[in-house]
């Protein structure tokens, strides 16, 4: 990146755990790793996410954008990210965690959470 080009991207970083971590993943990290590349990618596109080996962390953004944005079940939205970038192996724990948080009959609303943002498909009003 050239010097002083910084400001013409938007950046930032939600820390979640991997396979080598002790610590689970937990709802309230991952909606804040959703949120905050979803208000990215919708204030500067494209969005560029990306972790130590681009197999499970990112790969579950990714999994989370693509199944919003094009309405897929999580496992779709699998893959389609698989067809795109073949070494994705996202943890089963990650997907599951996804799949409730994506769950089409239910309104996808943290309302109840103040410390998070709404995050609804586009079209969903």
């Amino acid at each position: 990146m050239q010097p002083g080009s910084e400001a013409a991207f938007l950046h930032g970083g939600v820390s979640l755990p991997d396979h080598r971590q002790q610590e689970p993943l937990s709802r309230e990290r991952l909606l804040q790793a959703i949120n905050a590349s979803r208000e990215m990618l919708d204030h500067s596109p494209p969005l560029y996410l990306h972790c130590l080996a681009g197999r499970e962390r990112s790969v579950a953004l990714a999994i989370a954008h693509v199944s919003m944005i094009r309405g897929l079940s999580v496992y779709e939205a699998l893959l389609a990210v698989r067809a795109a970038h073949p070494p994705a192996n996202p943890l089963f724990e990650h997907l599951e965690l996804l799949e409730v948080l994506l769950k089409p009959e239910q309104p996808f609303s943290l309302a109840t959470e103040p410390s998070l943002q709404s995050i609804q498909p586009p079209g969903a009003a």
